[in-house]
């Protein structure tokens, strides 16, 4: 995993699956790097996208976020509205099982236990 021409480490064996606090913070130095801290936000949920029709808009897109911001001695979660000329989405569709179930007729006839799918923790 990495993105040229940052790879994930130089050291680490690229057969194995990084675990996510490394990925987290090969995330954060690559943000670092090529000074995107200003302008992306991690860890951060958005609750909704739409086109932003108000008049006078530049007719981009108004973004609903909610995030938890941890200080020295409480956690607070923190909401808003802003309006942003792009949106990318970036949902992190593996995090959830797939199988392949639904999708190959007579699969449930297959002996069980013998489809499997791979996360790492």
């Amino acid at each position: 995993m990495g993105v040229s021409p940052s790879p994930l480490s130089q050291t680490a064996d690229t057969r194995r699956f990084p675990r996510h606090q490394e990925v987290l913070r090969y995330i954060q130095a690559f943000a670092r790097r090529f000074q995107l801290d200003g302008i992306i936000r991690l860890c951060t949920e958005v609750l909704a996208v739409s086109k932003d029709n108000d008049e006078g808009s530049s007719g981009g897109w108004m973004v609903r976020w909610r995030r938890n911001v941890v200080g020295d001695e409480s956690e607070q979660e923190q909401e808003g509205e802003e309006v942003f000329d792009a949106v990318v989405v970036c949902n992190g569709h593996y995090t959830e099982p797939r199988t392949a179930a639904d999708s190959i007729p007579g699969l449930d006839a297959w002996p069980p236990g013998k489809q499997m799918r791979g996360q790492r923790r």
